[in-house]
């Protein structure tokens, strides 16, 4: 019953949605520049951002406090903080790009997207191996190991592996549900412009049927 009516919302909010993408002329008022332009700035600031912790984190990895535990939980927040502030900046710099190259902005607006892209994808890659600065006394495996998430997981405590576990099973839901709302404002949407989303639909189908067969298939062989 709570499947069937988390369902019904995810529907109700995916047509209110697509109804809201419709009528996008009226939300932008016919102008468009201003959204990648925006987009640039934040991809910019998130970088600088982003740049400035991977510095100052990586010039205090390894510094020890009076209250060990207090200086291990201050790094591992920063940590958090750095992971996500990279992820949000790499999404932001994409999505600059692809939206200036698409309503063609000027040639100096697309350079400045793809350097700033190219800038947080490299924080982004390097990012990981502040770790080994981190926990030197663990040996943590090398970012370039294929295995590399199973080997941090097996070398994770119970403490750790309950807190990843628990947010992985969170951005589970939570993207299953705003894969299932994309496709339905895809389908909303291709129906009533006409304008038909049919290599949108199969791509987020295709990723939410892998998502939950993956999902499924691992906890049942478990």
């Amino acid at each position: 019953m709570k499947t069937t009516l988390k369902l019904l919302l995810y529907a109700t909010l995916g047509f209110i949605a697509a109804y809201l993408v419709m009528n996008h002329d009226v939300l932008f008022m016919g102008n468009y520049e201003w959204v990648p332009k925006v987009l640039l700035v934040l991809a910019i600031l998130s970088t600088i951002i982003a740049i400035y912790k991977f510095f100052h984190l990586r010039n205090r990895a390894a510094v020890e406090g009076v209250d060990e535990d207090a200086m291990e939980q201050y790094k591992y927040r920063k940590f958090v903080d750095l992971t996500l502030i990279t992820q949000i900046s790499t999404v932001l710099g994409v999505l600059a790009l692809g939206m200036g190259a698409v309503i063609e902005m000027p040639v100096w607006f697309l350079l400045a997207a793809m350097a700033t892209f190219i800038a947080s994808f490299i924080v982004q890659l390097l990012t990981p191996s502040i770790t080994k600065l981190m926990y030197p006394e663990r040996n943590l495996p090398d970012v370039s190991d294929k295995h590399y998430a199973d080997k941090l997981l097996a070398l994770s405590d119970e403490g750790e592996r309950h807190v990843m576990l628990n947010g992985l099973y969170k951005a589970y839901v939570s993207t299953s549900s705003l894969l299932f709302i994309s496709l339905v404002i895809l389908a909303v949407y291709s129906v009533f412009t006409g304008n038909a989303q049919i290599l949108g639909m199969f791509l987020v189908a295709a990723i939410l049927l892998i998502s939950i067969a993956q999902y499924g298939l691992s906890i049942r062989n478990k």
